[in-house]
């Protein structure tokens, strides 16, 4: 049995709408009938024996010179049943008519009948028309309503409503015109009785109040209605029996009017829920903006003794928003907006018929006696008029819609209207805080919409700390449409698909949601909850928010872009900082230069190396403040400057400035001072350059040491089977002294090359120039060098290895020997010179030879290089010397320019 209730709408509905295309028929086949008494006279007439009997006459019909009753039999001289259309004949030329009038024939002359065309009725046809479409849509939703019964009240109401307006019944009087009458009396009776039925039902049922009881009086009307025109044998006085019935009807019909009035009224003043609230005023509204015009433009002509057909004909239109209205609350339509429709509606009807007045006044104006007497007076006023109300009736229209928007709105009136002029302020650049909050009290002060907060958008993520500080919403919990239209956050849309994050916005009081996109890209959504909690924001509402919305998603694409300059830029502020920290901080020099080579930029280490002020520095050229040796173009360097009174090894790398054109100076130059690096650098070369010396003097030691034993051993052998007075014995004596001589020089070198130098002993200084003079004397005297000893009287005493200095000794005045053999041949010298400074000793080896070169001076030293290869050089001489001069604690430095000679001077440490 429950089941059954639940489906009967599902039954019920295709019986309703088998019942309103059925009612089509009579409708189409009335209005065809009604059309085709269009172009005859509006005279009623009806087919008897004897002729054709008088019905009605039309106020159009009047010079017809026929009454009601009056029977017809001759036209034109012939029988009057032998014309088939008469109303046609009548209007079509004057015709001799022969009447049968109070039982007596009479003959009467009628004047051409003007057969004008229904307006009034083609409008109300209309209107009926859409009733039954309205009829039809509320039964076809009625499965679907919360309380079908109304939706099919409401469909017999507008049924009847449409049988009434557009069933009209039209001549010629047979059967159909006999149905098409009981059909027009059946709607009078029901249409009253479900009007009631249905305003006591919907939007909520009425206590205490049964709504079948209203179809009882309409029961009682059927039956009357019935027995008149059914059972005309019945009725003693047919006409007085149908007055009757036609005055019960209206009684009945304003009586029913008047009672849903008071009903829709009463529900109006009541409070209730927000639904019904609405769906109760769309009633009112629809019903009071359909009915006005008919009731002011159906009083006004009879003030003033007057018919206007045309104005009352067109404020017959408003009409359809009756229906209309009942059905939108039925089916909930846009009910947030029934202000607004209701507001447009009446400024749109208000518009129209200050047109339709305008367009009266001029038809009355031009029939006056005066205008009439002008040719085209009244042609000109007609015109004139139907400009003004093409002219007028938009910005018209527009006023009236703009007062009763004040009218509404209230107080809130100036608000709304300063919300558009949010996107001026908009204009200037503000942070998304600032927009935010903006809008916010623009939309709450204007729309009344409380709260509202603007969640920014970032990728799937929507920023609820505005809703409850509670983490972001992911976007896909939100509704699909939500990223193109305003959405709203139901109830029913939360049953129907359960959110969390739709959750905590209605929990946070938040009921609509409006998406903020540029290009496709959404960039936040604006949360709003209801006008005082409970009313839903209506169409306008929902328009104005989206025109301010726009603009500010702009602004707000724009604070974004504003927002990455910003960190863009106090990243690059950082960045810059930073770099100037590094720069400013570096121990390098560093020196920028423009277009035009001149410093822009210098940092505190080029200030130290140059000695100079940073002010005193930019602007000038580079030119004139670096030293010349720093190169200008691109690459990299090491040269050595005079700086401070000595000279400084810099590291030079020049680059182009970045993002410098081709071909210009702008540059920066960075100065490493290393001076100490390049002072490492040389002894650690020195380093590396004695150890492979050691390693030589170790391999060649070990080679050579082996056969000067034997040399100085049978050198002793020979001395040994030698007199003293053989004069072979001296020259056995120095072979053997030398053999002992290279060979203690040897072990040295090993020592040397071991790491392990012999134990210094104190040494003369002049015993080991004698001995190197003594070694080299016959040698210096065979190539015509003069050698020279200039020995002091008292010298100290130096620590050494008396072996391995006399050989440093020899090597030198060697060298000395043949250079100036080679430079001054026969007539060379080399001076041997011994002199104390300070807390050394000094030993001189001067000679007047050839001289050296700078380059030739910077490598002297280096194992492997020698000036004298064309005379079996090998470059190791200087090499083992100054080794065995650094391994005594000496220094061992050469002096000498081209063509001028050379100097080299032992340095060692003076005994105490």
């Amino acid at each position: 049995m429950p089941s059954a209730t639940r489906d009967w709408p599902r039954i019920a509905r295709p019986l309703c709408g088998f019942v309103l295309l059925l009612s089509l028929a009579p409708l189409f086949v009335g209005a065809a009938r009604k059309f085709a008494t269009f172009g005859r006279a509006d005279v009623l007439l009806s087919a008897e024996e004897a002729g054709y009997r008088v019905l009605s006459v039309g106020s159009s019909a009047r010079d017809s010179r026929l009454l009601p009753g009056d029977l017809v039999v001759l036209l034109d001289g012939g029988p009057a049943l032998e014309v088939r259309t008469p109303s046609r004949r009548l209007a079509a030329s004057p015709a001799d008519l022969t009447l049968l009038r109070d039982g007596r024939l009479v003959s009467v002359r009628s004047g051409a009948v003007p057969a004008p065309w229904d307006l009034r009725w083609v409008v109300l046809l209309v209107v009926g028309l859409g009733s039954l479409v309205a009829a039809a849509m509320a039964a076809w939703a009625a499965p679907r309503a919360a309380r079908p019964g109304a939706n099919f009240l409401f469909a017999g109401f507008g049924l009847c409503l449409a049988l009434l307006l557009a069933l009209t019944p039209s001549p010629p009087v047979d059967g159909f015109f006999r149905a098409a009458t009981l059909l027009e009396e059946a709607a009078r009776a029901l249409g009253p009785a479900f009007l009631l039925a249905f305003v006591f039902t919907f939007p909520r049922p009425a206590r205490r109040v049964r709504p079948w009881l209203f179809f009882v009086p309409a029961a009682l009307l059927l039956a009357e209605s019935a027995r008149v025109y059914l059972l005309p044998g019945l009725v003693a006085d047919a006409p007085s029996a149908v007055r009757r019935l036609d005055v019960a009807e209206a009684l009945w019909i304003g009586a029913s009017f008047l009672l849903a009035a008071g009903r829709v009224v009463t529900l109006s003043r009541r409070t209730t829920d927000l639904l019904t609230e609405k769906q109760v005023r769309f009633l009112v509204l629809g019903t009071a903006v359909g009915l006005s015009p008919v009731a002011v433009f159906g009083l006004l002509p009879f003030a003033f003794g007057t018919s206007l057909p045309v104005l009352t004909t067109l404020s017959l239109v408003p009409l359809l928003l009756v229906p209309a209205a009942f059905l939108a609350a039925l089916l909930r339509y846009r009910l947030w907006d029934v202000e607004v429709l209701g507001r447009e509606a009446a400024a749109t009807i208000g518009a129209g018929a200050l047109g339709a007045a305008l367009f009266a006044g001029a038809q009355l104006l031009s029939r006056q006696p005066l205008l009439t007497a002008l040719p085209y007076a009244g042609a000109l006023v007609e015109t004139a008029a139907g400009l003004a109300i093409a002219v007028s009736v938009v910005p018209v229209r527009r006023g009236l819609s703009g007062a009763l928007s004040r009218l509404q709105h209230g107080d809130r009136t100036a608000e709304r209207e300063a919300l558009l002029g949010v996107a001026r302020e908009l204009l200037s650049p503000r942070r998304t805080s600032e927009i935010g909050a903006l809008l916010s009290e623009r939309v709450t002060r204007g729309l009344g919409l409380s709260p509202a907060v603007l969640l920014p958008v970032e990728g799937e993520l929507v920023d609820a700390s505005a809703v409850d500080g509670g983490p972001p919403l992911p976007l896909s919990e939100l509704p699909a449409t939500v990223a193109r239209r305003p959405s709203r956050l139901s109830r029913h849309l939360l049953a129907a698909a359960p959110s969390p994050a739709v959750a905590r916005l209605r929990q946070a009081g938040f009921r609509t949601l409006a998406p903020l996109a540029v290009s496709g890209r959404l960039l936040a959504l604006f949360a709003v909850g209801d006008r005082d909690g409970r009313i839903p924001p209506s169409g306008e509402d929902v328009e104005l928010l989206e025109s301010v919305l726009a603009p500010a998603a702009l602004a707000l694409d724009h604070a974004r872009l504003y927002a990455e300059l910003e960190r863009e830029a106090e990243r690059y502020r950082r960045l810059k900082e930073f770099h100037e920290d590094v720069v400013e901080g570096s121990a390098a020099a560093i020196a920028v230069t423009d277009a035009t080579g001149r410093l822009t930029s210098v940092n505190p280490a080029l200030c130290r190396l140059l000695g100079a002020r940073e002010e005193d520095l930019l602007g000038r050229p580079a030119a004139e403040v670096l030293p010349r040796e720093i190169p200008a173009e691109i690459g990299s360097a090491r040269v050595t400057v005079p700086l401070d009174g000595s000279e400084r090894v810099l590291d030079v790398a020049v680059s182009a400035f970045p993002g410098a054109g081709e071909g210009s100076a702008s540059r920066v130059t960075v100065l490493q001072d290393s001076t100490e690096v390049a002072r490492l650098e040389k002894a650690l070369a020195e380093r590396e350059r004695l150890t492979a010396l050691s390693a030589l003097s170790a391999g060649v030691a070990h080679e050579v040491n082996t056969p000067l034993t034997g040399v100085a051993s049978f050198a002793r052998l020979l001395l040994d089977d030698t007199p003293r007075e053989d004069p072979r014995r001296p020259l056995l004596e120095k072979i053997e002294q030398h053999a002992f001589r290279a060979s203690r020089l040897i072990g040295s070198l090993l020592d040397l090359a071991r790491g392990r130098p012999r134990d210094l002993l104190p040494v003369e200084p002049a015993e080991l120039a004698r001995e190197a003079v003594r070694s080299l004397q016959e040698e210096a005297a065979l190539r015509g060098v003069r050698l020279s000893v200039d020995l002091p009287e008292r010298l100290p005493r130096v620590a050494g290895h008396a072996d391995a200095l006399v050989q440093v000794l020899v090597n030198l005045v060697k060298n000395g020997v043949e250079a100036a053999a080679a430079a001054r041949p026969g007539a060379g010298s080399v001076r041997l010179g011994l002199r104390a400074a300070g807390e050394r000793v000094l030993f001189d080896v001067v000679d007047d030879g050839a001289g050296l070169s700078a380059e030739e001076r910077a490598r002297v030293f280096a194992p492997f290089y020698s000036t004298k290869t064309d005379r079996g050089g090998v470059g190791l001489g200087l090499a083992i010397a100054s080794d065995i001069i650094r391994s005594h604690g000496g220094t061992l430095t050469v002096d000498s320019e081209p063509g001028a000679g050379s100097r080299f001077t032992v340095s060692l440490p003076a005994l105490a």
